[in-house]
């Protein structure tokens, strides 16, 4: 599918029903963002197939590795984001 503001989207897998993840890809930009809509902390496999690479985490600034499956912590009603830029 496309993105309105350019780009694709997907929807990576996640192993719970109460967090979503949604993937943008605009040229050699990716972004990964994973929503929690539980009032729990979370600690979820994202499956990131083809989009598993180098990202930088969002709240923290740090450089981190996506893997194929990879566990993310979620905050309670809370997101987590992944960018390649």
């Amino acid at each position: 599918p496309i993105c309105p503001a350019g780009g694709s989207f997907k929807m990576p897998k996640t192993n719970s029903s109460k967090v979503v993840a949604v993937a943008r890809t605009k040229g050699s930009n990716r972004v990964i963002l994973v929503l929690n809509l539980s009032g729990k902390k979370a600690t979820v496999k994202v499956t990131a197939g083809k989009l598993a690479g180098s990202y930088v985490a969002y709240a923290t600034g740090k450089k981190t590795k996506l893997k194929t499956t990879t566990s993310v912590v979620v905050p309670a009603k809370g997101f987590a984001i992944f960018s390649t830029k």
